[in-house]
């Protein structure tokens, strides 16, 4: 028993020959099963990704277990349609490895490498002190920056006017509309004479 193993990855696609123990190895495995690349003298990982049996017919992933079976397709593996819709019964293999097999394709498993950032010492340093800083503020229930009590003693004196007792001030300072008219009207009754009252008819008797 022998097997042709078609190895994949980025950069070429080659083959190799596995007999005997090696090829048993890999008896009842199915598409998507990933074994040591060690199997076939490769280094890494493989995915079984397919493969064909002796009278070439493909295997596909949604057949289950190894028998061979006819089928109506409309997409590969087994058949390429040239046409929209177009289907046609097709004679496919199930997706497990068995002695029947003569070629499996394999792709290489990269391994995800996962970088770190490198922060500096002093980086370090600042982005904790940002950090306790930002703590000490929150625990204080405070949004403006925290000033030292002896940067407050150097700080000028200011007299603090609220704007409400400013209008208050300029309010009193400004007689209103309605002092004025009464002031206006007290004026022209002094400068205005008086009438003198009309005289009583005597009655006659």
């Amino acid at each position: 028993m022998a097997f042709k193993i078609v190895i994949s990855n980025r950069e070429k696609t080659f083959q190799k020959e596995i007999k005997d123990e090696q090829a048993r190895a890999l008896l009842g495995m199915k598409i998507g099963d990933v074994f040591d690349g060690r199997v076939v003298g490769e280094k890494g990982q493989l995915r079984i990704t397919g493969g064909s049996d002796k009278e070439g017919f493909p295997m596909r992933k949604d057949v289950d277990g190894t028998r061979r079976l006819l089928l109506l397709l409309d997409h590969a593996p087994g058949f390429r349609p040239t046409a929209k819709g177009e289907r046609r019964k097709k004679r496919v293999r199930g997706n497990t490895i068995s002695e029947a097999m003569v070629q499996i394709n394999t792709v290489v498993v990269e391994e995800k490498k996962v970088e770190r950032k490198v922060v500096e010492p002093k980086k370090q340093e600042k982005l904790k002190a940002a950090e306790i800083a930002a703590e000490t503020i929150a625990a204080k229930g405070e949004t403006e920056p925290i000033v030292e009590e002896e940067e407050l003693e150097h700080l000028p004196e200011v007299e603090h006017v609220s704007e409400s007792d400013a209008e208050k001030e300029e309010k009193a300072a400004k007689p209103t509309k309605k002092a004025a008219k009464k002031k206006e009207e007290q004026e022209k009754k002094k400068t205005t004479p008086k009438k003198a009252a009309p005289k009583k008819k005597a009655s006659k008797k």
